[in-house]
């Protein structure tokens, strides 16, 4: 799988790509919100992994503007704030999913898979 990642925390986006690496998939990171959405708009990805809290812009923002260049692509926003209004903005607003960090690194790899799955299914 192609894997965009969106993250600013290097400890958080280190052990994502590590973990997603070990797995066969290939995992471009950005730590900006400007690079994530240039990133997003240039390659076609199997995912993107959204984190909300970004240093340069708010993740919702980049969420707004992914889906407003209609890319269909599924993401998933992964963010400490855990509170159901931030989960349902996130939902409302196009993602897919939305996992409260801290979260496992297992949940986070099926999460992705049934994802791409289903999107790949609705594209057939």
């Amino acid at each position: 799988m192609d894997i965009l990642l969106i993250e600013d925390n290097v400890l958080i986006g280190q052990a994502i790509c590590d973990h997603r690496a070990a797995r066969g998939d290939c995992i471009h990171w950005c730590n900006s919100a400007v690079d994530g959405i240039d990133a997003a708009t240039m390659t076609d990805y199997d995912c993107i992994i959204l984190d909300l809290r970004l240093s340069d812009e708010s993740g919702m923002t980049v969420l707004r503007q992914i889906r407003k260049k209609d890319l269909h692509v599924p993401i998933l926003i992964t963010s400490a704030f855990d509170h159901v209004r931030y989960r349902l903005e996130g939902i409302s607003a196009g993602a897919d999913d939305y996992l409260v960090k801290p979260f496992s690194l297992c949940e986070l790899g099926v999460r992705i898979t049934r994802l791409v799955e289903r999107s790949t299914h609705h594209k057939s």
